[in-house]
């Protein structure tokens, strides 16, 4: 399912560099990288956003106060 893959995928990126991690969500379309950093803890999540593009990263910190 596709919660298990979120699942699997920020699983995955609690074990990388902060750096290796947002080069992955950058990778990833504005839904699902919020959706995958939303299973993130928060320090975690801060530091990945961080390190986006701006621009990136306001589009995606949209979606994440949108979700429950």
């Amino acid at each position: 399912s596709r919660d298990e893959m979120l699942d699997e995928l920020a699983g995955q990126l609690a074990s990388v560099s902060v750096q290796e991690a947002s080069a992955t969500v950058a990778s990833l379309d504005d839904e699902t990288a919020a959706l995958t950093l939303q299973r993130f803890g928060g320090a975690r999540r801060s530091a990945v956003l961080r390190d986006l593009p701006a621009k990136r990263r306001a589009a995606i910190e949209v979606l994440l106060k949108k979700k429950p």
